[in-house]
């Protein structure tokens, strides 16, 4: 079975310009770049934007590809407002141990049963 998605997206088509695509042997092909907002979750829901990718040589020249899109990061029920990374994405921005053992204690003493 499958895990669940992890991110969903949103692609505006118009915005893709065709010039940039990848042609490969088995068809073109779309690379883009996922950025995380500079202030976290924007009034939609979304963590981030989608940009195309641009050639290295444009690049170099300053060249930046369209934003076609936005993300966010999806929970295991497949809802998409406002959820937190998932646990392979939050290890990198982990606090030290005992700071996360302080923190659930402190949730465990919330619990209203």
């Amino acid at each position: 079975m499958a895990k669940p998605p992890i991110g969903a997206i949103r692609i505006k088509t118009g915005d893709i310009n065709k010039d940039l695509l990848y042609r490969g042997q088995k068809g073109s092909y779309l690379n883009c770049a996922f950025w995380e907002n500079a202030d976290g979750v924007d009034q939609y829901g979304f963590h981030g934007f989608i940009t195309q990718d641009v050639s290295k040589e444009q690049r170099e020249q300053g060249i930046k590809g369209p934003i076609i899109g936005n993300w966010k990061w999806r929970d295991e029920q497949g809802y998409q407002g406002g959820v937190q990374q998932p646990q392979q994405h939050q290890q990198q921005q982990s606090p030290p141990q005992q700071e996360t053992q302080q923190h659930l204690d402190e949730e465990e003493d919330d619990i209203p049963f």
